[in-house]
């Protein structure tokens, strides 16, 4: 297995920045498997009110994603 894919779910809220979510919600071992938990994620309540947040993405395995920089969490 060379690559993996991952579904996040990403809310942005223009007016409260500060309440903006991202949530890692799994990997998979293929594109069809995350996508078909993405129609399962779709439908719950958590989730529904944001159906446009959810995005799938190929990652190489055993490689460095994040090489320089830095990403601020907020809690």
């Amino acid at each position: 297995m060379e690559y993996v894919y991952s579904l996040w779910h990403e809310v942005d809220i223009i007016e409260e920045p500060e309440k903006d979510e991202e949530t890692l919600i799994g990997l998979y071992s293929t594109q069809e498997k995350a996508e078909e938990a993405l129609s399962r994620f779709k439908k719950l309540e958590r989730f529904s009110a944001y159906p446009d947040g959810f995005g799938v993405h190929r990652c190489k395995i055993n490689r460095d994603d994040w090489t320089s920089g830095y990403a601020p969490v907020w809690y």
